[in-house]
């Protein structure tokens, strides 16, 4: 449950974050190149049958920076092979990097995470901080998907390099990604502040692609708090931005947004036909991961259509996709979105089977606020199936959970939130204490206010809420 002043902090987030792109507008024309302006150089067509490593390499980096890798990969490939014939392996090893990094889309995230990560023990590397840069880069947009704690250690490093290096691409770009781990976490204002700072940056560097990045992510994020019609006027500048941007990539994570988006506006039409025209793009050009964002939105629609058979479809072909291509947050939300789904249709078995599934998932990419809610979605069907000492050990876990949270939360608004968010498992395990286990003694531990001393010294009291009563 998601707290009204989560929802004010967005609106006022979001309406801040215009304004201050707005009032930067004007840098368009006093700034210098864009980070994605384009040298002097031989066309794509000529490039790519050239004997000239550093031009074909500056090509794909400009490529790459605008997320266009089935042009960038090409490149990198031509360039690091002349390289390897001149004996130059320091940057045979950088276009290396960069053709692994456009590969991430069509094959294993996981598969590519590896290769790159054996690259970086490369001892060219250790002193290179450019190479290094590049192979975080990578590194940083995989570990998103898989990786959280492992993302938040890639973009801290990130940051660091790109100020040594005066690069201020990258070091924007990598607090917008800090911003967004941050809201993984919990974060929401400093998430909030990090992501409007990205976006303001990217304007001022003429980054089309962070910019458009960071739109949508906010976009996104605006969406999760129910500000549909504000996430849209997010969603159309980014598209206007990459319509704008000559050599742009497919922008799928704004289409992706702009159905959700659509979808709370009730505009169904409208969100069936972008969706079927991202779909389509998706698996002509073979992105798992557009594939599998796409076919969880696809679900969605179906649900709110009623039609829960065409949603459980969806949700197993995204969960397909995401597992092919080792896709762990994706494939934990199609699972719980099947848990639902079984749930509803009375097939516990499944539904054990699914929310186990995704729970292994959740715990993979380090995601700390979801696990505790769905170890009580399986604590709930394992009560429901009489198995009342398995369901109290996962609200026991979940319950540790989130005080451990507690213990580390970084604002009030976060604390309120979390308690808010997690109220559910309180009742939960009250409920089976109190009308299966018999047990007086632990139910009225769980309904009891409990005072937890946080490592500022300050205390913080967590008592169910009232309005969360038991209605037994």
């Amino acid at each position: 449950m998601r707290r009204p002043f989560q929802k004010i902090l967005w609106c006022l987030a979001g309406a801040a974050a215009i304004a201050l792109v707005a009032a930067t507008s004007w840098v368009y024309y006093w700034s210098g190149k864009s980070a994605s302006h384009r040298p002097d150089l031989p066309p794509y067509s000529t490039l790519i049958r050239s004997n000239n490593p550093d031009q074909i390499r500056t090509e794909a980096d400009r490529l790459a920076l605008l997320a266009n890798w089935s042009r960038a990969g090409p490149l990198f490939a031509r360039a690091e092979q002349i390289y390897g014939q001149r004996g130059d392996s320091r940057d045979e090893l950088y276009c290396r990097i960069g053709e692994l990094r456009s590969e991430v889309e069509k094959r294993s995230y996981s598969e590519v995470g590896r290769a790159i990560r054996e690259k970086m023990t490369n001892p060219l590397v250790r002193n290179d901080r450019r190479l290094k840069l590049e192979g975080l880069t990578a590194l940083g947009v995989i570990d998103m998907n898989t990786d959280t704690r492992a993302a938040l250690k890639d973009w801290t490093e990130v940051m660091d390099l790109a100020q040594s290096l005066n690069d201020k691409v990258w070091e924007a770009r990598a607090t917008g990604w800090l911003g967004i781990l941050a809201f993984i976490d919990g974060k929401t204002a400093r998430g909030g502040r990090l992501v409007m700072e990205a976006i303001l940056k990217a304007t001022l560097y003429h980054d089309a692609e962070g910019e458009i990045d960071f739109l949508s992510y906010f976009g996104e994020g605006l969406n999760e708090y129910h500000r549909p019609q504000q996430a849209l006027n997010f969603f159309n500048r980014a598209l206007k931005l990459a319509d704008a941007t000559p050599d742009i990539g497919t922008p799928f994570h704004i289409y992706i947004g702009e159905i959700s988006a659509l979808e709370q506006l009730n505009r169904r039409q409208e969100a069936q036909s972008v969706l079927n025209r991202a779909l389509d793009e998706a698996n002509r050009s073979g992105i798992l991961g557009a594939q599998a964002d796409l076919l969880r939105q696809a679900g969605e629609l179906a649900v709110q259509d009623h039609d829960l058979a065409l949603a459980r479809n969806y949700y197993e072909r995204c969960a397909a996709v995401s597992e092919k291509a080792h896709l762990t947050r994706l494939l934990a939300d199609a699972m719980f979105k099947l848990t639902d789904i079984y749930e509803q249709t009375g097939d516990l078995s499944n539904a054990e089977r699914c929310v186990v599934e995704g729970i292994k998932a959740v715990r993979q990419v380090e995601a700390p606020y979801q696990l505790p809610h769905y170890l009580g979605i399986e604590a709930g069907l394992k009560e429901s199936k009489g198995q009342y000492r398995e369901a109290d050990a996962l609200f026991s876990e979940a319950n540790d959970l989130v005080e451990g949270m507690l213990l580390s939360v970084s604002s009030s608004s976060d604390e309120s939130s979390l308690i808010g968010t997690m109220s559910e498992i309180y009742v939960g395990r009250f409920h089976l204490a109190a009308t299966f286990l018999k047990d007086d003694a632990k139910a009225f531990e769980v309904d009891s206010p409990v005072v937890i001393q946080r490592s500022d010294n300050r205390k913080v009291r967590k008592e169910r809420p009232i309005s969360c009563a038991p209605s037994f």
